[in-house]
């Protein structure tokens, strides 16, 4: 099948053209007088013919050699174009790993500085931001939903004494039973708090300590607060019932010396 298309492509028409000036040949000898100069001239004309018809046949047979030809380059042109694609996209992959590897060193100092400047921050607290305490109520549910009545210690509920007496309780795992504060002059009103320590020999001063009970005598009962933090020259307290809120209120950054405190009591120490 593959012969006959070849010869039908490029053949087929060159055999026709040589044919047809042989058929004319035979039919000037076979119809024509052999000694008539019109059978002469005829003939040299075929013979004419027939030469010029081979020679363009010969003419015409190397063209489509070259076309073929030249389709055949076109081919191996074609399938030549993908491996050359294919070494370009291996020459650009090898161009992008050989960046990698040149960006990588780089990252990985990066990272390193990163790290070890976060192992310096680790290292240096000054270096790192202050965290704020969370300072919580602590003081019991019940006893802020019921403020009336007395504590275990015979004070009365919410007031800055049942606070701060429960605080050193629940810091310290004691606390004396200084109470009733009711009514006005008994024993258990803040006034009257730095005597009663000093009464039992509990350690007292006029500098603040973290997690001392801050006294003031101020008014006719007087006054208590926690000593949560000192930072410096300002500290934060907590307390019950100020400004007669009968509720928890944190005062912070209240600079020192403090004037509004006669003393400190030291519970623990």
């Amino acid at each position: 099948m593959k012969i006959r298309s070849v010869f039908k492509a490029h053949y087929k028409k060159p055999l026709a053209v040589v044919l047809l000036p042989l058929f004319l040949l035979w039919y000037i000898w076979t119809k024509l007088e052999r000694s008539t100069p019109v059978r002469i001239a005829a003939s040299a004309c075929v013979i004419l013919l027939c030469v010029t018809t081979v020679s363009a046949t010969a003419a015409m047979l190397p063209s489509k050699t070259s076309d073929s030809t030249q389709s055949e380059q076109v081919q191996e042109a074609n399938a030549a174009e993908p491996t050359q694609t294919t070494d370009n996209q291996q020459h650009v992959s090898a161009q992008d790993s050989q960046n990698y590897n040149q960006q990588k060193p780089a990252q990985k100092q990066s990272a390193s500085s990163s790290m070890a400047t976060s192992a310096d921050t680790a290292n240096n607290p000054s270096q790192q931001e202050p965290v704020k305490p969370a300072y919580n109520d602590t003081y019991p549910a019940d006893w802020k939903q019921h403020c009336n009545g007395m504590d275990m210690w015979g004070m009365d509920k919410c007031q800055s004494v049942s606070y701060t007496a429960w605080k050193v309780s629940e810091t310290f795992g004691n606390m004396s039973k200084w109470g009733p504060i009711w009514p006005a002059g008994l024993i258990g009103h803040a006034k009257n708090w730095l005597v009663l320590a000093e009464n039992e020999n509990i350690p007292t001063g006029t500098t603040p300590k973290v997690h001392s009970v801050a006294v003031s005598t101020l008014g006719p009962l007087g006054f208590t607060a926690w000593v949560e933090a000192i930072d410096g020259n300002s500290m934060t307290l907590s307390s019950y019932n100020w400004n007669y809120g009968k509720s928890y209120h944190l005062h912070e950054n209240v600079q020192l010396p403090a004037a509004q405190f006669s003393g400190y009591i030291y519970f623990g120490n």
